[in-house]
């Protein structure tokens, strides 16, 4: 989300350092390479611009993005990231895992409209808004779509004070759920706002997506807010597959990558990790666009482990 014209400067996404769960972009890699590719002599201005966007990138790392994503003990989570491959790179997509009561993990991934660091801004608050309330609301079925309807207000409120302009359009789809380890198992109490549907494959049957749409955030007060909540009773191996419509919608040549596409490559990798599956689904997209990516593409992958006593908490990849 946060562009010069030179490449990235900063996005609202984690960097991913650890073996299960690395993400598909090294942002500062990929910033040093853009700088070798740009002319080898720069103007002062030129110069100016770029160590300020160094001192940005710098701050938005230290104080908003998390390092990696924590390890939970009964479920293995991968991410991969890539933003688009056009010139002015934009960063639109964000995601955040987190604990959120002693025995339950909040997990959020979504998209902001637009692009630029107003767009990369809202993402840093929206992200921070669905981790703050669901701590709040550390109990009970409804904490993903409560989390949810906080973000739509906090967006209303955003919208309020200020100057009417394209600013104030900005929208922001999410899909939240809380996974909660209990006696019986693992249950996933999950709700989506306007967001792309998420896979759901129970091990050793087809993939298939869930049926939450909901509204789309930041356009409506929450009595015309329709959010539905769903339960998932989840045994070990069984996956969801999150992500950003940057992954179905990838094109080349007038067709979409679709959403038919993603359940044939989920159904066709089986018993592999969570890291080993994202890193797939990232693999299609690009040789099905040839590598050139219109949008940011997000992956989140999250599969239920064993729990402790059977071997497995540690999770794998």
């Amino acid at each position: 989300m946060i562009s010069v014209s030179t490449g990235v400067i900063g996005a609202a996404v984690p960097q991913q350092t650890s073996p299960r769960a690395r993400a598909g972009t090294d942002l500062r890699a990929l910033i040093d390479e853009r700088r070798r590719a740009a002319p080898a002599v720069l103007s002062i201005d030129e110069a100016g611009t770029l160590a300020a966007a160094d001192r940005l990138l710098d701050a938005l790392f230290e104080t908003l993005l998390p390092p990696e994503l924590p390890t939970v003990p009964f479920l293995d989570i991968a991410a991969r990231f890539l933003p688009t491959t056009g010139g002015d790179v934009v960063v639109g997509d964000f995601y955040d895992v987190f604990r959120c009561a002693d025995d339950a993990w909040g997990i959020v991934l979504g998209d902001v409209s637009g692009h630029g660091i107003e767009a990369a801004a809202l993402a840093v608050v929206a992200r921070h808004t669905v981790r703050t309330a669901c701590r709040m609301f550390a109990r009970g079925k409804n904490r993903p779509l409560r989390a949810l309807t906080a973000l739509n207000q906090t967006l209303l409120l955003r919208r309020e004070e200020m100057i009417e302009g394209p600013e104030t359009e900005r929208m922001v789809t999410a899909t939240a759920l809380v996974a909660t380890a209990t006696d019986l198992g693992v249950t996933i109490d999950i709700s989506s706002a306007g967001h792309v549907p998420t896979l759901w494959c129970r091990k050793g049957e087809p993939a298939r997506f869930l049926p939450l749409s909901g509204t789309i955030l930041g356009q409506v007060p929450d009595e015309m807010l329709r959010l539905r909540i769903r339960r998932l009773h989840v045994k070990p191996g069984d996956t969801l597959v999150l992500y950003t419509d940057g992954v179905t919608e990838a094109r080349h040549t007038g067709e979409f990558f679709g959403e038919d596409r993603l359940r044939r490559v989920v159904d066709a990798t089986r018993d592999v990790s969570a890291a080993e599956l994202a890193r797939r689904i990232e693999a299609e997209v690009l040789a099905f666009t040839k590598g050139h990516l219109r949008d940011d593409m997000a992956v989140l992958v999250v599969q239920a482990d064993p729990p402790p006593a059977m071997g497995g908490g540690a999770g794998r990849g």
